[in-house]
């Protein structure tokens, strides 16, 4: 495992953590953190795979990989070529994705159901997400 990979799991280990201590809504944010850090290295590698320079140009926005708008969920399908609203799990992470913000921005307090949902959704829609790169890394 590469070091940022080692890095970014390290955010789902905390939200684990920090869920089991009962900090609900500093484990739903850990949780987002570990997802866009796993999206943004698979978007990395597709756009290296590419080799196109507008490929790169779209990982260097910093909000590139929380698909929060439809920027992001465009570089997506154009790096991973895969439309991730159109995923099983999209409603899911919409859900925690409005969590996360409620928590960032409003201070808004999440229950341990709320917490276990979120950290759920962004393992599964990630691993979702990761099978899309892995037939194309295997030849």
């Amino acid at each position: 495992m590469r070091e940022q990979d080692q890095s970014s799991h390290r955010f789902l280990e905390q939200a684990r953590d920090l869920f089991g201590s009962e900090q609900y809504e500093l484990a739903i944010v850990a949780a987002q953190i570990h997802f866009e850090l796993q999206v943004r290295l698979l978007m990395e590698r597709a756009a290296t795979r590419i080799g196109k320079a507008w490929a790169k140009r779209l990982t260097k926005n910093p909000r590139v990989a929380m698909f929060a708008n439809d920027v992001s969920t465009a570089a997506a399908e154009l790096l991973l070529q895969i439309d991730v609203t159109q995923q099983s799990l999209w409603p899911a992470y919409k859900l925690h994705l409005s969590r996360r913000n409620a928590v960032v921005h409003e201070g808004a307090v999440m229950a341990r159901k709320e917490a276990q949902e979120s950290i759920d959704t962004v393992r599964r829609f990630w691993a979702e997400l990761a099978k899309v790169e892995r037939p194309t890394t295997l030849f």
